[in-house]
């Protein structure tokens, strides 16, 4: 393909297909921080596209990585695109950073304080009665005591207790993941029909809620009843032992799921996030709510299966997801991890695989940052050399503890979509060892011939080792070029022929 011809398909991918706020796109926020949109239906696969490394999305969306056939069977309209974004970080992210340990704190301090009351053994009876024993930490192993029965003082003391976290947790944000899947329905209340056999997609447990089923004032289901109070509810699922919530919805022909999981969730915090859902019934209705500014396509999606990665939104979230490690007292060492991260030279990756090519053919543009562009007007404009040492040594990245995990940081995709023009370095040399003559022209228009990669070449996560396997059995060729001014990278990865 020639270079005029590439750079003419990526600008027209990036002419918005419809104005934001109508349709299914309305229902998505434009700001989000990743967006990956594939057509439904048995005629739309392409296996290249669920080999690229991507920012991962729940599974619990019973999408199965946004497979079309597993879409439509969902019960999106077949031949029709169906979008999920992951929602950004909220505005206040950085109002209080520490607020989340400070609270786990204060829930401590006030379950010591009534087990060593003097209401003492009966603590946990009367938690019980009031249906927050949940809230009380230790009262999940406790057995009842019979003797406690009508013991007014504990009532008292239980009462007071769950008021004064009440108010503490009023003005905290617990931090979720919340992607949204929005595309059109033809089968009006196929999900809650089908919900059964669709839960086994999920290795987890899972619990399905649907409206008008008598639900009671149990705190464990505090999520749960403000979500069905929501317009459009057809079904609320809880997993995973209420660490995550899938709310399902049908509104204007459009299928609605949106996905909510924390990212830690300790077994000894449930009680206090049941607590926290409960009285800040506005964060969830807000969550629900149709973005102000609407989703505008990257490209025509009927033409195209599409992700979208926004690196500056994707950092910002993980630095918000953070925070909620402080219900384990870890949030400054997960916070550190996401703020020492070397500058990244992207802004933005589209990531294109076309319709008509047999599923086989993979486009990216990638818009170089401020710290990119620098480093591409460091590259020389003669022939690349067979190391490719102008490309310079890929950054160092700390992996996030044990037990942390979030959206971007750490990741196959950070690796790639931040950093990959200086990790393709090392490993386009390797295989310029292996075969000589596989890398060639300058780094205005770079061509490699793909084909057997070097064992040197490890898979970061499964995606890459799927995308690994096919460039194993059947040879490749990768084209790469900068624009003229050199702010923006665009690829082409396709069989050889």
């Amino acid at each position: 393909m020639s270079r005029r011809r590439l750079l003419g398909l990526l600008a027209a991918a990036s002419v918005a297909a419809c104005a934001p706020g109508r349709g299914t796109p309305g229902w998505l926020p434009g700001d989000a921080p990743h967006v990956r949109c594939v057509v439904a239906g048995p005629h739309r696969i392409q296996p290249i596209f669920a080999e690229v490394p991507a920012p991962p999305l729940p599974t619990g969306l019973y999408a199965r990585g946004m497979d079309p056939m597993a879409l439509a069977s969902l019960g999106y309209t077949r031949d029709h695109v169906v979008c999920a974004a992951v929602y950004p970080a909220p505005a206040d992210t950085g109002d209080d950073p520490e607020a989340v340990e400070v609270l786990a704190a204060a829930h401590d301090e006030a379950s010591r304080r009534v087990a060593a009351g003097p209401q003492g053994a009966c603590a946990c009876d009367a938690a019980r009665r009031l249906g927050v024993d949940a809230l009380v930490a230790g009262c999940e192993r406790r057995p009842v005591a019979p003797r406690c029965a009508g013991d007014e003082a504990s009532l008292a003391a239980l009462r007071a207790f769950e008021a004064d976290l009440s108010r503490r947790v009023a003005g905290v944000t617990i931090p979720w993941v919340h992607v949204r899947m929005a595309g059109r329905t033809d089968r009006p209340g196929w999900f809650a029909r089908h919900a059964t056999k669709l839960l086994a997609r999920h290795p987890g447990p899972s619990d399905v809620f649907l409206p008008g089923q008598a639900l009671g004032d149990d705190l464990a289901l505090a999520f749960v009843r403000n979500a069905l109070a929501a317009e459009g509810v057809v079904a609320v699922v809880r997993q995973d032992l209420g660490r995550a919530f899938l709310v399902v919805r049908e509104l204007d022909g459009v299928l609605l799921l949106d996905h909510f999981a924390y990212p830690t969730l300790p077994a000894r915090r449930r009680g206090l996030v049941r607590l926290w859902e409960r009285e800040n019934p506005q964060v969830l209705a807000r969550a629900l709510g149709r973005p102000t500014e609407g989703l505008v396509y990257d490209h025509d999606p009927r033409t195209a299966s599409v992700f979208v990665v926004d690196v500056p939104r994707l950092s910002e979230l993980d630095r918000h997801l953070a925070a909620a490690y402080g219900l384990e007292g870890r949030a400054s060492a997960a916070r550190a991890v996401v703020d020492d991260r070397p500058e990244p030279l992207s802004d933005r990756v589209v990531v294109l695989a076309p319709f008509g090519r047999d599923g086989n053919e993979l486009r990216a543009r990638m818009t170089l940052s401020e710290a990119g562009r620098v480093w591409a007007q460091t590259l020389p404009e003669g022939p690349a050399s067979p190391t490719l040492t102008e490309l310079g040594m890929p950054p160092v990245l700390v992996r996030p503890p044990d037990g942390v995990s979030f959206v971007f940081t750490g990741t196959c995709a950070e690796a790639w979509y931040a950093h990959g023009p200086k990790l393709a370095g090392p490993l386009l040399a390797a295989l310029e060892r292996g075969a000589p003559g596989a890398v060639g022209g300058t780094f205005d228009e770079l061509h490699i011939e793909l084909s057997a990669p070097p064992s040197s070449w490890q898979p970061c996560d499964d995606r890459t080792g799927r995308l690994l396997a096919r460039l194993s059995a059947r040879p490749h060729r990768l084209e790469a070029s900068f624009d003229p001014p050199r702010a923006h990278l665009d690829v082409v990865l396709r069989p050889a022929e």
